[in-house]
C-alpha cells in the first residue's frame, strides 16, 4: 500500500547531486505513431511543492537540447549508465 504521508520522489532525488547529468523521457504521437524521446540535462537544483496534502519533490533541470530550466518530476529522473 502506498504512504501518503511520505514526500512523493522523495527517495529518488535524494540519489541525485546538483550539476548530475540526468536524463527523461516522454511520449508524443508523430506521424500517427507513439514515440519515445529522451531528454539530457543537468540538475541545477532540487524544489518541492505541496499538492493537496503531499510533498511532492521536482528537479530543476537545465535541458541541454534548449538550454532552458524545467521543472521535471523527480520519479521522471534517471542517470544514465557510464563506463
Amino acid at each position: 500500500m502506498f504512504d501518503i504521508t511520505k514526500p512523493f520522489g522523495k527517495t529518488i532525488i535524494e540519489n541525485f547531486n546538483n550539476g548530475d547529468l540526468l536524463y527523461w523521457t516522454e511520449w508524443r504521437v508523430v506521424d500517427e505513431k507513439l514515440t519515445r524521446f529522451t531528454h539530457y540535462g543537468v540538475l541545477l537544483r532540487k524544489e518541492s511543492q505541496f499538492y493537496g496534502l503531499r510533498e511532492v519533490h521536482f528537479g530543476m533541470m537545465l535541458c541541454s537540447e534548449t538550454g532552458e530550466e524545467i521543472k521535471i518530476l523527480a520519479i521522471r529522473l534517471k542517470k544514465p549508465e557510464t563506463n
